[in-house]
């Protein structure tokens, strides 16, 4: 760990089981840190605020869909575009397919149907915490 660091603390068991469930892959639904926080006994807003620590820390680098796509001339312009913006990982926030549709011009629904075929296609490996 980076002992001294501002607002660092070694990883506790929480942080620990947080970092392995995300590493297995993240569910795609309306409130997908609430289903993680259910899955280990914490609220909603403790997973995103143990979230936000982690990544801000370097502890975890990003998290998101881990895309396997040679070409996004192969994609449709839509998910050419969701791939752009989901690139860099998912918001922080309680509904993050709902803002990443905000952005993408479709639903929370449109853009969770999307990534079930993409991760069915293969295009998306999982939708995960990656590790630096």
């Amino acid at each position: 760990m980076h002992a001294g660091a501002p607002g660092l603390r070694a990883l506790d068991a929480t942080d620990a089981r947080l970092v392995e469930r995300l590493r297995e892959g993240f569910p795609v639904a309306d409130h997908p840190f609430a289903l993680v926080g259910e899955s280990l006994g914490v609220p909603e807003d403790e997973v995103l605020d143990r979230l936000g620590r982690l990544l801000s820390h370097g502890m975890l680098a990003r998290l998101g869909p881990i895309y396997r796509i040679a070409s996004a001339d192969r994609l449709d312009p839509v998910d050419r575009h969701l791939v752009a913006v989901t690139g860099s990982g998912l918001p922080l926030v309680p509904q993050p397919y709902e803002a990443v549709g905000a952005l993408v011009g479709i639903s929370s629904a449109e853009v969770q149907e999307r990534l079930r075929t993409m991760l069915a296609r293969g295009l998306v490996l999982r939708i995960a915490a990656a590790l630096p």
